[in-house]
Formats: C-alpha cells, structure tokens, sequence
C-alpha cells in the first residue's frame, strides 16, 4: 500500500472512530475513554472525552499501548464508552464475568490492533505512529503482540476498522515459555534472583493490572494477616511476585501492563503466562475469552475430568 493509500486509510479510522465515539455520548454515555495525542510522536495517552469537541482529539495506532479496561472499575455505576483493542477487551470480558462490571453500564468500540510499541525498542528519530497508519514494523513491537491469538476484540458492540489475523510464531505462541522452562531448575532461581534483585517494592506492576481490583487490601501492604513484610529481601520479593501471579492465575489476559509499568524492566508478565497456560492446559480457560465463564479458580468442582485423582478411585 502506498503512503497516500496508508494516509488516507488511518484518516477513514480516525473518522470512524471518532463518529463513533460521539454517537455512543449521544446514546447516553457519560464519558468515553480512547488514546489522544501523548507526550511524543510516538505514544498515544488516554483520553477521556466527554463532548463531541474533545472525541475530536481521539486517535488510534501502534502507540496505543494502555489498557483502558484498567479505568472501568473506578467508574462503575456510571455509563462509559471505551475504545478496546483484542488484549483491553479481554479483560473487559473477564471483569463482566467476576461481576465486577455491568455490560449494560458500557459500550465498547473494538479496534482491530495490529500490535503495541515497544519503547525500549525504538530509536531517536524513529518514524512517528501516523507515519506506519495502524501498523508498525514487527522489530518494534513489543514481543507479546508477534504472538498474538487476540488481535480483534472478542467482545465489541462496533468495530472499526479491517480485522487481523492472529500471530502464528515457529514453534507456537509458548515457544519462549518451553524453552525458558527446559532450562535445570537451579538456573531458574538464579534468573528470577538476578532480576527481582532490581525490584523497588513499587507495585507499579500490581497498580496497572486491570484484574488486580483488591489493591486497597493487598496483602503487600495490609499486617492482618502478616504475610510479607517491608524487607527489601530477594525472598520477599519473589514472595510478593508469586502471590500476584497466584491472584491472577485463569484470570491474567496477558496484556503486558504489569510488564510494561515496571520502571527497571523485570520480566513479570513470564510468570502470569506460566499460569494462564496451565489454567488452559487443565480446565480449558482463556481468560477474558467468554464473559459468561466463570474462572477456574473462582469455583469449586468435586472432580476435575482433566486432573487424575491419584488413585482415589481404588481407595473408596
């Protein structure tokens, strides 16, 4: 495509979009939450629109990299419009299927996303998101987006613009996960030693988690019960790390922002997806795939058809 076709095709979305974004005040929503113009070319922040003046100022792209679902729970009871990419929209589902929204509180504009920026990866002078339309070179993207099953939302009342075909890596979407994970156990704890090392104690990972909903009564911070202390210790750390990945085990939609809000960088979003793909492996749950799913570790079985008894069976 040329940069006139790719021009004029990012102008049809942002028109869209944005006509979008009015009709749904005009059908009665208070507010509506999309990406507008960020500090620099190349990142998009979010915006919160309340008129037809300030939907003006919405746009999309590959520096659209927030997940706005994270928004919705402070503004439940109120009627919002929200702008959802494949990965935002999967948490949207998996909050309607705790209970933690309303749909009927909510109308969701889909767009089909073509992947996310890596900062890290992108040079001085690098071209800005309206020079790429709605796609930016896969060198730039962050990891997570090249293997991506979700690239359109699964829950969207209108979509704009064309869909996208999932991401289909060489050896599958958890080809990084088997080989890190072949690696000798011993190997394995140095790794996660060296980089919880860095680790503030900031819970910026856990502030971004969209499914994170409890952070008032963290067991991070709350001494009733005691479970972690303030120590700067490794142990504790890697402590706080495993019980978030625990909370958020079948629930983890792996949109990154935990990652992402990590100001040195630790790779956390790793031990969410060691989870998500046993909560697949066993019970056969997508988080954020089907609002009407009840999580795994939300409900209680007797039995589970896909995890052996260890012999029960013979003792009764």
């Amino acid at each position: 495509m040329s940069t006139a076709q790719d021009a004029a095709s990012l102008e049809t979305l942002r028109a869209e979009l944005r006509r979008a974004a009015c009709d749904a005040l005009q059908a009665g929503a208070e507010l509506v939450l999309g990406w507008g113009p960020g500090p620099d070319p190349a990142t998009l922040a979010p915006l919160f629109a309340a008129s037809p003046g300030e939907c003006a100022a919405l746009d999309f792209g590959p520096g659209a990299v927030q997940n706005l679902a994270g928004h919705l729970r402070a503004l439940a009871g109120r009627k919002v419009a929200v702008c959802v990419k494949g990965c935002d929209s999967r948490s949207v589902a998996q909050l309607l299927a705790e209970g933690l929204l309303r749909r009927e509180e909510l109308v969701l504009i889909g767009l089909p996303c073509a992947g996310v920026l890596d900062r890290t990866r992108l040079a001085p002078g690098a071209p800005a998101p309206g020079d790429w339309a709605c796609a930016a070179p896969d060198e730039l993207l962050d990891p997570r987006c090249l293997r991506c099953r979700f690239p359109n939302p699964v829950l969207a009342d209108v979509t704009i613009g064309p869909g996208r075909a999932p991401r289909e890596p060489e050896g599958g979407p958890h080809a990084d996960l088997d080989a890190f994970l072949a690696r000798p156990v011993e190997e394995r704890f140095r790794h996660w030693e060296r980089e919880l090392g860095r680790c503030l104690r900031c819970y910026a990972c856990r502030n971004a988690c969209p499914l994170c909903v409890c952070r008032d009564h963290c067991l991070a911070e709350t001494r009733r019960p005691g479970w972690l202390s303030q120590s700067s210790s490794v142990r504790e750390k890697l402590l706080f790390q495993v019980i978030h990945a625990v909370h958020t085990a079948g629930r983890c939609t792996e949109c990154g922002q935990c990652q992402r809000a990590c100001p040195v960088d630790i790779p956390v979003l790793t031990l969410k997806r060691v989870l998500a793909r046993e909560a697949e492996a066993l019970f056969g749950h997508v988080a954020g795939t089907d609002p009407a799913q009840v999580p795994p570790l939300l409900t209680f079985r007797a039995e589970e058809p896909t995890i052996p008894d260890h012999g029960a069976e013979e003792g009764r």
